[in-house]
């Protein structure tokens, strides 16, 4: 290793112990003598190396601080609030293979992208150029910060209720004719609907599922071990649209879901494989969970 390389190592060496410049001969001297040898022999070079990397870091760190102020966030609200729009920009598929580009804009005065997803490539040397599609979301920053994502969809609720108004951002179409929408209607727990009485039947529905529930759970052992042969012969079972609907999920929910994995609303798909997309959706758990 070279005199400059060494140099360049115990700065950063320096720098990472949170060790200031000025307070840089302090330190040295507490070093191992061969260290402190070659750090004193090319004592400016080293404290020269470190004041480099301090404007380095002030200058990304400025450069946070200029990006949060654009939309008036602090750095660490603003890496919130960005992460949280790339969560709902995720959120939407157009149905290519490769994907597409969903933007996340604040509006103000003027828009200014917070967020997005990005599309995907074919290998470099390939012959094939791959179909993408490019959408934006434009809303304000008081609905960036109301956004929950529940169910999939990025959802503001408008009320404190158990079937509560609410705004919904939802995709729609296919391909060419995809678009994103943002429109009125009613949440209850994760399930959406532009109707209220259907969001009133899904709660007489979870609260018989959950009676039977607690019933069964009287006997847990055996419950346990009939639900997990039920479970493992229901993975391999195929489910489709209509599956979903029976299930207890909202038709725009899976609607979403499908458009976002490229999955055909008319096709049938083993319950493991759909498993295996998002092990953690609520959807899907309802599926495994629910007799229909």
């Amino acid at each position: 290793m070279n005199n400059l390389s060494k140099i360049k190592n115990f700065s950063n060496e320096i720098h990472n112990k949170g060790i200031k410049s000025y307070k840089a001969i302090s330190f040295i001297n507490k070093m191992p003598k061969i260290d402190k040898e070659f750090c004193l022999k090319n004592i400016q070079k080293v404290i020269e190396c470190i004041k480099k990397i301090e404007n380095i870091v002030l200058d990304a760190k400025i450069a946070k601080e200029l990006e949060g102020k654009t939309f008036g966030y602090s750095v660490k609200k603003y890496f919130k609030m960005k992460h949280k729009a790339n969560e709902i920009a995720k959120c939407f598929r157009a149905g290519y293979s490769r994907g597409g580009t969903v933007n996340v804009y604040i509006k103000n005065n003027t828009k200014v992208m917070i967020g997005g997803s990005d599309s995907r490539t074919y290998y470099k040397g390939s012959k094939y150029k791959p179909l993408h599609s490019n959408h934006s979301i434009i809303i304000t920053k008081k609905e960036l910060e109301q956004i929950k994502i529940i169910g999939g969809i990025p959802t503001i609720v408008l009320e404190n209720k158990k079937i509560s108004k609410c705004i919904m951002f939802v995709g729609s179409g296919n391909k060419n004719s995809y678009q994103i929408h943002k429109k009125e209607g009613f949440v209850t727990s994760s399930f959406h609907s532009f109707n209220m009485q259907e969001c009133i039947d899904f709660r007489k529905k979870r609260v018989s599922q959950l009676l039977i529930i607690r019933e069964q759970k009287k006997n847990l052992d055996i419950f346990r071990a009939e639900q997990k042969i039920l479970i493992e012969k229901k993975k391999i079972s195929f489910v489709g649209f209509n599956h979903s609907i029976s299930a207890g999920n909202c038709k725009t929910g899976t609607e979403m879901f499908i458009s976002k994995h490229n999955l055909n609303k008319e096709f049938g798909y083993r319950l493991d494989y759909l498993i295996q997309l998002e092990p953690n959706n609520n959807f899907i758990k309802k599926l495994l969970y629910t007799n229909n």
